[in-house]
């Protein structure tokens, strides 16, 4: 167990370095990649440590407080942060980009996994840009 609690740090570290240098291309490949990735690397770690997959599974909930499928959504929805900020795209859109199936669905794990909706959290970065641009360097605010 030692040796599986291990791998899955190596995982909670690796996978979000993986999502952030591959961000740029084709965003429906690197959904179908990192899922493949994901998975894989469950197998991999349960084959290794002579587990099932779903056992292996559980033994990641049971560390990382998600299930794999959460942690892959949390993941997705961490790379989408950037699209959001830029407001140049719909939600509709964003969330088919990371390989959510429409809005409401990406909406409700946005929340799930921020506390916030995409919408409200546009706004929080938007209200924050505003108050910053209006900040006097030396004193504080204009």
């Amino acid at each position: 167990n030692q040796h599986l609690i291990g791998l899955i740090i190596l995982i909670k570290l690796k996978l979000p370095i993986y999502a952030l240098t591959v961000q740029r291309f084709d965003f429906c490949k690197i959904n179908e990649e990192l899922t493949k990735l994901f998975f894989s690397v469950l197998a991999d770690i349960a084959s290794y440590c002579h587990l099932s997959n779903s056992e292996c599974c559980r033994l990641f909930q049971r560390n990382v407080h998600l299930s794999p499928v959460d942690y892959l959504n949390q993941l997705r929805i961490h790379m989408s942060l950037s699209e959001i900020i830029k407001h140049e795209k719909k939600i509709t859109d964003i969330a088919k980009m990371y390989g959510f199936s429409g809005s409401s669905y990406f909406s409700e794990m946005f929340k799930k996994a921020l506390g916030i909706t995409p919408r409200a959290f546009y706004k929080s970065v938007l209200q924050q840009q505003t108050l910053s641009s209006n900040a006097d360097p030396i004193h504080g605010r204009r």
